[in-house]
């Protein structure tokens, strides 16, 4: 039987092992720590001043103090000291300092831009594809400058939503 789980690395409890209150505890102390993750911030390089349990942060690069060599990992201020989890492909945290989700994909937390093919909207499919271009209107014998404008600033709305793209 395994020891540790395949994901995290949590310990697992073993036939005969005394004390599994311990092993138990601790697992449920990291799984609290990484259910619907939400970090302090992913800026900071070394623990804060003054920090107050429970509290995580996303360890940024050049590490120092007792972060060292840690960059990218999440440390868990618990009870009894700082903690690391690394991150797996996919996981999510909410970084409370810049009110945005950050993503990790290959050890790099990216909240700029979420990697995904599509949004769906009440089970509707949108931005699934390259966005259709439209031309600006243009020509015609009659025309209703007020419609036109309409239309101009409708486009123009849509095309900065990434919903249509320039012609």
């Amino acid at each position: 039987m395994a020891e540790v789980s395949a994901r995290y690395a949590f310990a697992l409890l073993q036939s005969g092992q005394a004390q599994k209150e311990i092993t138990h505890n601790s697992a449920i102390a990291a799984i609290d720590a990484l259910l619907h993750l939400a970090v302090e911030s992913r800026t900071l390089a070394a623990p804060p001043a003054g920090a107050t349990s429970p509290a995580s942060w996303i360890v940024s690069s050049y590490a120092t103090g007792a972060w060292s060599g840690r960059t990218g990992e999440i440390a868990v201020l618990e009870a009894g000291g700082w903690s690391f989890v690394v991150p797996r492909d996919g996981c999510l945290a909410y970084v409370r300092d810049e009110g945005v989700y950050a993503v990790c994909v290959g050890g790099v937390w990216n909240g700029a831009a979420w990697p995904v093919r599509a949004l769906s909207v009440n089970g509707r499919t949108m931005l699934a594809v390259t966005p259709v271009a439209l031309a600006g209107a243009a020509g015609g014998t009659i025309i209703d400058t007020e419609a036109r404008a309409e239309l101009a600033a409708l486009t123009s709305a849509m095309r900065a939503m990434g919903l249509v793209a320039v012609a």
